[in-house]
């Protein structure tokens, strides 16, 4: 699909901040609740973490983005990740990377570290070392992964209730 085709079929059915994802504001701080088929957990999120990463989750979250979402992959003690529509029309500006559909890098932090229970966004490097894809895709750490930290994956949050009880039961059988 053509980039102009895909804008226009996303403003058709969306609103405009989330087709031309630079136009969100977000708050210093907030939570999420996520429902999920294995129950709910509760997010912490604050913009001095990673403020570019924090304010596209806030952008998707305030406009349902992840309704009907599914956790893609689970690697056992690795990551579980989701972030992709179901819906064609509006995951087509991420695919596409329409103006503002990709999040520029925000630098890890000194005192954090990809963690149990910490969220960053998903990305791919190119050759040149620079993201290509951080979007719209996340994916919550299920163990100490601190290597992430010098691959460039800052975090957007962490888990602060329903660890155990829902994130550490996401199915990992595909």
């Amino acid at each position: 699909m053509a980039a102009a085709d895909c804008l226009a079929r996303c403003l058709a059915s969306y609103s405009p901040a989330l087709c031309n994802p630079s136009l969100a504001h977000t708050p210093d701080s907030f939570f999420i609740s996520w429902n999920t088929t294995a129950g709910v957990f509760k997010t912490e999120h604050h913009r001095t973490d990673s403020p570019h990463g924090v304010d596209r989750l806030y952008l998707l979250v305030t406009n349902n983005y992840f309704d009907h979402n599914s956790f893609y992959r689970t690697i056992d003690s690795w990551v579980s990740q989701f972030g992709v529509s179901p819906d064609p029309d509006l995951n087509c500006v991420f695919e596409q990377k329409l103006p503002g559909a990709v999040i520029p890098d925000d630098p890890v932090l000194k005192g954090t570290s990809n963690k149990k229970g910490w969220m960053a966004f998903s990305a791919e490097y190119g050759e040149d070392g620079v993201a290509t894809n951080r979007t719209s895709e996340l994916f919550i750490n299920l163990n100490d992964n601190t290597q992430l930290d010098a691959a460039g994956f800052s975090l957007i949050g962490k888990v602060v209730e329903g660890y155990e009880g829902t994130v550490a039961k996401l199915y990992s059988g595909y």
